[in-house]
C-alpha cells in the first residue's frame, strides 16, 4: 500500500491535469467553446495512444534492468528515439493537418477547433518527452521523485487555467495544457 499511495495520487493527479482545464472552462465560458475545445482535446488524446503503446512494449525491459546501468542507458537510448521519432511525427501531422484532421472528425461547422488543435499538438512532443523521462522512473522505484513531478505540473496547469481561461478563454485553456 506504502508503495502504491504515491502512483495513485500521481493518477488522480493526472486525472486532474487532463480534466480541470474542460471543467473550468464549462464554467467560465459557454458551451459552445467547451464544444471547440472538447473537439481538439479528443484528437490531442487519441494522439498519445502511440506513446502508451511504446511505453508498453518498453517498461517490462526497463524494470528488468533496474540496477544494470549499462542496459539502463541501452534501453532508455532505444525508448529516447522511439519516442522522439514518433512523437515529432504526431505533433508534426496534427499541426500540418490540423484542418483536415477536424474537418473529417468534427466536420467543417467545427473550424474554432483549428487552431485549438495546433496548440495543443504542440504538447503532444512534450507529454511524450515527459513520458519518456518520467515513467522510467516507476519502473526504476522512484515513484516519489515521479508523483513529486505530476504534483508540480499539476498545481501549475490549475493555475495557469485559473490566469488563462477567464480572458482567453479556449485558446488560454490550450496555452495552460502546454
Amino acid at each position: 500500500f506504502a508503495a502504491a499511495l504515491p502512483m495513485g495520487f500521481s493518477a488522480f493527479m493526472i486525472a486532474i491535469y487532463y480534466n480541470m482545464d474542460m471543467v473550468m472552462l464549462g464554467f467560465m465560458r459557454t458551451e459552445t467553446e467547451v464544444g471547440y475545445y472538447s473537439a481538439a482535446y479528443k484528437v490531442l488524446l487519441i494522439s498519445l495512444i502511440p506513446a502508451g503503446i511504446i511505453l508498453r512494449v518498453f517498461f517490462p525491459q526497463l524494470s528488468i534492468a533496474n540496477g544494470n546501468n549499462d542496459r539502463m542507458k541501452f534501453l532508455m537510448q532505444k525508448y529516447s528515439i522511439a519516442m522522439l521519432i514518433v512523437g515529432t511525427f504526431v505533433s508534426v501531422m496534427g499541426i500540418a493537418f490540423a484542418n483536415q484532421i477536424v474537418t473529417i472528425i468534427f466536420g467543417s461547422e467545427f473550424h474554432k477547433s483549428v487552431f485549438l488543435l495546433q496548440i495543443l499538438m504542440i504538447d503532444t512532443i512534450l507529454v511524450y518527452i515527459n513520458m519518456t523521462y518520467g515513467n522510467p522512473l516507476l519502473a526504476w522505484n522512484k515513484e516519489t521523485v515521479y508523483t513529486y513531478a505530476i504534483i508540480v505540473g499539476g498545481v501549475g496547469n490549475i493555475i495557469l487555467n485559473v490566469i488563462l481561461i477567464p480572458r482567453y478563454g479556449a485558446t488560454g485553456a490550450a496555452v495552460a495544457t502546454v
